[in-house]
Protein backbone atom coordinates (compact mmCIF):
# COMPACT_ATOMS: atom_id res chain seq x y z
CA UNK A 1 0.00 0.00 0.00
CA UNK A 2 1.53 3.08 -0.80
CA UNK A 3 1.98 5.31 2.47
CA UNK A 4 -0.75 8.34 3.17
CA UNK A 5 2.10 10.87 2.70
CA UNK A 6 1.42 13.71 -0.11
CA UNK A 7 4.23 15.76 -1.20
CA UNK A 8 4.14 18.91 -3.54
CA UNK A 9 6.56 20.95 -5.10
CA UNK A 10 5.92 24.61 -6.62
CA UNK A 11 6.83 28.02 -6.14
CA UNK A 12 4.25 29.07 -3.81
CA UNK A 13 2.68 27.18 -0.80
CA UNK A 14 -0.40 25.66 -1.28
CA UNK A 15 -3.48 27.40 0.71
CA UNK A 16 -4.13 25.49 4.06
CA UNK A 17 -7.13 25.40 3.13
CA UNK A 18 -6.34 22.89 0.05
CA UNK A 19 -4.16 20.99 2.35
CA UNK A 20 -6.71 20.28 5.08
CA UNK A 21 -8.99 19.39 2.36
CA UNK A 22 -6.05 16.45 1.32
CA UNK A 23 -5.72 15.45 5.21
CA UNK A 24 -9.89 14.97 5.41
CA UNK A 25 -9.45 12.84 1.95
CA UNK A 26 -7.01 10.55 3.78
CA UNK A 27 -3.62 11.52 3.57
CA UNK A 28 -1.65 11.76 6.86
CA UNK A 29 1.26 14.00 6.25
CA UNK A 30 2.39 16.98 3.58
CA UNK A 31 5.70 17.82 2.50
CA UNK A 32 6.24 21.10 0.52
CA UNK A 33 9.51 22.18 -1.04
CA UNK A 34 10.09 25.07 -3.35
CA UNK A 35 13.39 25.06 -5.28
CA UNK A 36 15.64 26.28 -2.38
CA UNK A 37 14.17 23.51 -0.03
CA UNK A 38 13.99 21.21 -3.00
CA UNK A 39 17.87 21.52 -3.87
CA UNK A 40 19.13 21.47 -0.32
CA UNK A 41 17.01 18.35 0.26
CA UNK A 42 18.64 16.47 -2.49
CA UNK A 43 22.39 17.34 -1.83
CA UNK A 44 21.31 16.06 1.84
CA UNK A 45 20.08 13.11 0.89
CA UNK A 46 21.05 12.17 -2.51
CA UNK A 47 24.38 13.66 -2.23
CA UNK A 48 25.63 16.48 -4.42
CA UNK A 49 25.26 15.27 -8.20
CA UNK A 50 21.92 15.16 -7.90
CA UNK A 51 21.69 18.63 -6.26
CA UNK A 52 23.55 20.02 -8.91
CA UNK A 53 22.00 18.10 -11.82
CA UNK A 54 18.99 19.94 -10.07
CA UNK A 55 20.25 23.62 -9.99
CA UNK A 56 21.49 22.79 -13.87
CA UNK A 57 18.18 22.31 -15.20
CA UNK A 58 16.32 25.70 -16.47
CA UNK A 59 12.58 23.98 -16.73
CA UNK A 60 11.05 24.26 -14.14
CA UNK A 61 8.39 21.35 -14.83
CA UNK A 62 11.86 18.98 -15.46
CA UNK A 63 13.07 20.37 -11.83
CA UNK A 64 10.14 19.40 -10.54
CA UNK A 65 9.68 15.94 -12.05
CA UNK A 66 13.46 14.97 -11.02
CA UNK A 67 12.44 16.15 -7.67
CA UNK A 68 9.37 14.44 -7.08
CA UNK A 69 10.93 11.42 -8.41
CA UNK A 70 13.93 11.43 -5.92
CA UNK A 71 11.40 12.28 -2.98
CA UNK A 72 8.99 9.47 -3.92
CA UNK A 73 12.03 6.81 -4.26
CA UNK A 74 13.38 7.76 -1.11
CA UNK A 75 10.32 8.49 1.48
CA UNK A 76 7.13 6.78 -1.12
CA UNK A 77 3.80 8.51 -1.11
CA UNK A 78 1.74 10.23 -3.59
CA UNK A 79 2.40 12.92 -5.56
CA UNK A 80 0.08 15.65 -6.83
CA UNK A 81 0.39 19.17 -8.55
CA UNK A 82 0.16 22.26 -6.56
CA UNK A 83 -3.34 23.19 -8.48
CA UNK A 84 -4.71 19.54 -7.96
CA UNK A 85 -7.57 19.17 -5.31
CA UNK A 86 -8.89 16.53 -3.53
CA UNK A 87 -12.00 14.15 -4.85
CA UNK A 88 -14.86 13.87 -3.05
CA UNK A 89 -14.00 10.01 -3.06
CA UNK A 90 -11.40 9.22 -0.11
CA UNK A 91 -8.03 7.25 -0.01
CA UNK A 92 -10.31 4.49 2.00
CA UNK A 93 -12.90 3.66 -1.14
CA UNK A 94 -10.16 4.10 -3.79
CA UNK A 95 -8.46 1.58 -2.23
CA UNK A 96 -11.50 -0.94 -0.86
CA UNK A 97 -12.88 -0.25 -4.60
CA UNK A 98 -10.17 -0.23 -7.31
CA UNK A 99 -6.59 -1.87 -7.07
CA UNK A 100 -5.25 1.03 -9.50
CA UNK A 101 -6.62 4.50 -10.58
CA UNK A 102 -5.73 5.87 -13.54
CA UNK A 103 -5.54 10.20 -14.15
CA UNK A 104 -5.09 11.35 -17.45
CA UNK A 105 -3.51 14.28 -17.40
Amino acid sequence: MVPPHLFQTDRRTPSPRVVERWRQWGIESHTFQDDCAGHAWLQRVWGQRAASAFRSLRAGGIRSDLLRLCYLASSGGWYSDTDNHPSNVSMRQLGEAHRLVVVAS
